[in-house]
């Protein structure tokens, strides 16, 4: 079976289809173990990394892939758990992202982790917004769009970033302030959030920063009930 599996993949006049339907016979772990055996520097390697992160279903595979050194099959990785939306990849997704978040990260691959990680996440896992709210200090503006977007649509389980919203309202950066600012009134009960943009609206230095704490205190004056 192995060698029959090999001739199809090698074989460049063969079809992705066919070369899929090569695998497709395989169970997981034998998938897995194909990428031992083929690494990505080989053509064989190459052939079964093209098939698995184009067609593929194999999330087990995929997630080895997303930690091998090459950055295009890793990134097709991503995009194919990301089509797939299988929980069982989202502690991997979790993972790597911290990863990239705590070196020298390229925001194309953080952007489509988050999207990842969204595709992945089922509520209840809230490991999964306390690993997104940390793209809020990316350097790129899209990344901490796509954070504060995601965290938004996580609903309720975004509440337990709620501290860490509020240790990011001092960091260095007036853009990260800023993102935090506007995010904490939207994930956390007025409790948490006012006294902190009332702090805010009288203590930064940034004027932007202080025009969101202001709408954050408008907002909740708006919440208030009439007398």
């Amino acid at each position: 079976m192995r060698r029959t599996i090999t001739d199809m993949l090698s074989n460049e006049d063969e079809s992705l289809a066919m070369r899929l339907d090569a695998i497709s016979v395989l169970d997981e772990r034998s998938c897995v173990r194909l990428l031992d055996w083929f690494p990505a520097d080989t053509r064989l390697g190459r052939y079964l990394r093209e098939v698995l992160v184009t067609e593929g279903a194999v999330v087990d595979a995929l997630c080895v892939i997303l930690w091998e050194g090459q950055g295009l099959f890793r990134l097709a990785a991503a995009q194919r758990l990301t089509e797939l939306g299988d929980p069982d990849a989202l502690p991997e997704l979790i993972a790597l992202l911290n990863r990239q978040l705590n070196g020298r990260a390229q925001p194309g691959m953080v952007l489509t982790l988050i999207k990842a990680i969204y595709a992945c996440w089922m509520p209840g896992a809230v490991a999964a917004p306390r690993a997104v709210v940390e793209a809020l200090t990316s350097h790129s503006p899209t990344v901490r769009r796509a954070a504060g977007t995601t965290l938004r649509r996580m609903g309720r389980d975004a509440s337990v970033v709620g501290a860490r919203l509020v240790e990011l309202l001092d960091h260095d950066d007036e853009q990260v302030r800023f993102e935090a600012a506007e995010l904490l009134p939207e994930l956390t009960p007025p409790s948490v959030y006012v006294p902190h943009m009332a702090r805010l609206l009288r203590e930064d230095p940034d004027l932007l920063v202080r025009w969101i704490a202001n709408d954050g205190l408008d907002h909740h004056t708006d919440q208030l009930p009439a007398a």
